[in-house]
């Protein structure tokens, strides 16, 4: 994963409102695998052993979260259905390639917000999401795509998520110290709680849901320091961060969530838009499949099992719906990261009637994308 590291350390040296560095850098490093240099100089060196140990860790948190709940799903299953082989106790280790998937897709997740998403951006149209396809997305395949989202939505939910609700449940119990009349809960406790956010930081009318896509846009080593700080260190590891610019209010088309939804959406559609063929993707021969599927740039990687997963997902579910509660649980087990092998052990891409059926509210759901797991609270 070294040439990833360098695409993502390559995309912070330079001001990314300058559109022309944008297609500069897209060029070198996007279109084609960044060659890795014969001499480094050692503040690169230092600077990539840094990012480096940064991806490691919320790749190791990401994979233990998905094999946990990959295998209480395949339990549940069993349990559920006799006819369904019992999961074995202990999940094999991530073998190097599915860690490389995974650390590939946080590289590529930094290189957006660096590119992207300046944490303040308030504007957003299709003008928008062409460029970010032209020099973004249309080198990832269907299924690099489907992993930049999981990474997103785990960081979400599982790094940022638990520290920023306790920050927020925090300030609620100080404004009802405060108040010893009216309601207990509901809207009215959110006008009498003061700034939840440090002053570097602090919107007018900005919810929790988007401060928590805003925090996600200061990058993986941001994000491994909060991973690393106890939550009750949360607020002044905010506080460290630089001044934003200050706007009356905050817009939420200008959250990570909308712009990464939408530019993923709209560049499937439009790529779908653009072949020659007529017909669902199901339905292609491999020949049309070779001929017209977007492939991956890593060649090193031949492994099908994330290409399998792709397949299998779009074929059961209807539409390219980015936020689909069954891909919102394909990402939750870290479907496209998977090798071949380890997917069709857990015997994923049969009986697809019950991953339907447990997916469509057959069970409440152990997981809430918004508020975070139980299992990360460390408060």
């Amino acid at each position: 994963v070294l040439p990833d590291t360098i695409m993502a350390l390559e995309s912070s040296k330079f001001d990314a409102k300058d559109l022309n560095l944008v297609v500069e850098y897209s060029d070198k490093n996007v279109k084609e695998r960044p060659l890795i240099p014969h001499k480094i100089s050692l503040a690169d060196g230092a600077a990539l052993s840094d990012l480096h140990k940064c991806a490691l860790h919320l790749t190791t948190k990401f994979q233990d979260f998905a094999l946990q709940r990959l295998t209480k799903e395949q339990v549940g299953l069993a349990s559920d259905r006799r006819d369904w082989p019992q999961p074995p106790p202990i999940a094999d280790q991530p073998s190097a390639l599915e860690t490389a998937r995974f650390q590939r897709a946080l590289y590529r997740f930094e290189v957006y917000c660096n590119l992207f998403k300046d944490p303040e951006v308030v504007r957003f149209n299709l003008d928008v999401v062409n460029f970010q396809r032209a020099h973004f997305f249309d080198y990832l395949s269907p299924w690099e795509m489907e992993q930049l989202v999981a990474v997103r939505d785990y960081l979400a939910a599982a790094v940022i998520g638990p520290p920023l609700h306790a920050l927020v449940e925090l300030r609620k119990l100080e404004a009802l110290s405060k108040h010893h009349c009216g309601p207990r809960n509901g809207a009215q406790v959110v006008y009498w709680t003061g700034p939840i956010l440090p002053p570097n930081l602090e919107r007018g009318d900005c919810h929790i849901k988007q401060n928590q896509a805003r925090l996600l846009c200061f990058g993986i080593k941001f994000l491994y320091k909060v991973s690393m700080t106890p939550a009750t260190k949360f607020y002044q590891l905010l506080a460290s961060l630089p001044q934003q610019p200050r706007y009356a209010s905050y817009n939420r088309v200008g959250d990570i969530y909308v712009w990464f939804s939408d530019a993923v959406d709209k560049c499937n559609e439009l790529n779908t838009l653009d072949l020659p063929i007529e017909k669902a993707v199901t339905a292609w021969t491999p020949e049309e499949w070779k001929e017209h599927m977007r492939r991956s740039i890593v060649t090193d990687d031949t492994d099908k099992g994330p290409e399998e997963a792709w397949f299998w997902a779009y074929q059961w579910f209807p539409g390219f719906a980015n936020n689909d509660l069954r891909m919102t649980n394909c990402r939750l087990f870290g479907l496209f990261f998977w090798d071949s092998e380890r997917l069709k052990k857990l015997n994923f891409f049969t009986r697809v009637d019950f991953w339907w059926w447990r997916w469509e509210g057959g069970r409440q759901p152990d997981f809430d994308w918004d508020v975070g797991a139980s299992s990360f609270h460390s408060f």
